[in-house]
């Protein structure tokens, strides 16, 4: 299994970027060819200084394997 994870920043000045981020995704990943699941959701504030907290919108996409990608 391959596992293709994307962060994205969406535009501050747009605030519903981030939820039309999450629809589009829900539409059109699930008809790629290889794509075998995906999870799309808005970045969870935590407690912890290390975690990156600047992003909006997380992506991980699992395809059987690499060169399915």
């Amino acid at each position: 299994m391959f596992s293709h994870i994307v962060i994205f920043w969406t535009r501050p000045d747009q605030p519903t970027a981030a939820d039309e981020l999450i629809a589009g995704a829900n539409e059109y990943l699930r008809e790629i060819p290889g794509v075998l699941h995906f999870h799309i959701g808005k970045m969870v504030p935590s407690p912890r200084e290390v975690v990156n907290q600047t992003y909006q919108v997380g992506l991980n996409i699992l395809f059987p394997n690499k060169q399915a990608q």
